[in-house]
């Protein structure tokens, strides 16, 4: 990224998240970024998503890959508990999806849609969602509608504020994914 790239970075977390870059820890290691958010390193992984019908590539499917320090690595489902024990699960969420937006835009196909998970307790307590992504995503040229939002319907237990959470994202022109549907 150029310098005038990460000032315009800067001006945009700080704007849209609360963040400072410096915060952020945003860094860049061989064309990918990294991020350090309250003492985890965060990094991106991106898993193929193809037509079963067709068999052809569809999209992409960003991961979490965090570690301590860089060293030791470390569940996605760690990093979210630390976040939310810490009382930033919010600003840890909007931080791990800005990164993969970030590493999505340096991959060749990146006209294809990409699939982001969302923390299940994060659709039960936010209000508006996707509204602060979305600026993220505006910024950056990508249309909310290249962004399918992962939910998993068995991780959420009250029914009217899951609908509440698609129709908010579907209304910002997000698409939907709904896991796990017709498991017991």
């Amino acid at each position: 990224m150029t310098k005038p790239q990460i000032e315009n970075l800067r001006a945009q977390l700080h704007e849209a998240l609360l963040l400072d870059l410096d915060d952020y820890g945003l860094d860049e290691n061989q064309g990918e970024l990294t991020s350090k958010f309250i003492g985890l390193q965060l990094n991106s992984a991106f898993q193929p998503i193809y037509d079963a019908e067709a068999g052809d590539f569809f999209g992409h499917e960003a991961l979490l890959r965090p570690s301590l320090g860089g060293i030791q690595p470390a569940t996605p489902q760690f990093a979210f508990s630390f976040a939310e024990e810490s009382g930033r699960l919010v600003k840890f969420d909007r931080v791990c999806r800005t990164l993969h937006v970030l590493n999505y835009l340096q991959i060749a196909d990146k006209n294809r849609p990409l699939f982001l998970n969302v923390h299940p307790k994060l659709l039960v307590s936010v209000n508006a969602h996707g509204k602060v992504f979305e600026r993220i995503l505006h910024a950056h040229s990508v249309p909310t509608q290249q962004v399918v939002i992962e939910i998993q319907e068995s991780a959420v237990e009250q029914e009217k504020q899951l609908s509440e959470a698609i129709e908010n994202y579907r209304d910002r022109g997000y698409r939907i994914a709904i896991d796990e549907i017709g498991r017991a």
